[in-house]
């Protein structure tokens, strides 16, 4: 989705992106002084893909660990996240934690 406008005597860009690994957070984004429409579009999708796929792959076992630390901050008794890392190394682990996402 290109949001690309005249602005002024020149070409401008700008919207918003959602940031990974954080659900409902986005980042907005503006950057203006294209000569050329095409320039700017071009501009804009470069920023989104580098944006995007700054993201290195991940194990499983790396998208639990951050899954327990967004998991930690709610009100979870104690016991629930030792019962649920237990069934996790025990059971989980062996199978798919090497898996690449």
């Amino acid at each position: 989705m290109l949001s690309v406008f005249k602005d002024g005597n020149s070409w401008a860009y700008k919207g918003k992106i959602a940031v990974p690994f954080e659900p409902g957070k986005y980042k907005s984004y503006y950057k203006k002084g294209f000569s050329k429409k095409k320039d700017a579009q071009r501009a804009e999708q470069l920023f989104r893909d580098n944006f995007s796929t700054h993201q290195k792959d991940i194990t499983f076992d790396e998208l639990v660990n951050l899954y327990r630390a967004n998991y930690r901050t709610q009100n979870v008794k104690e016991s629930t996240l030792i019962g649920d890392k237990s069934h996790y190394r025990l059971h989980i682990q062996p199978v798919l934690g090497k898996y690449p996402l």
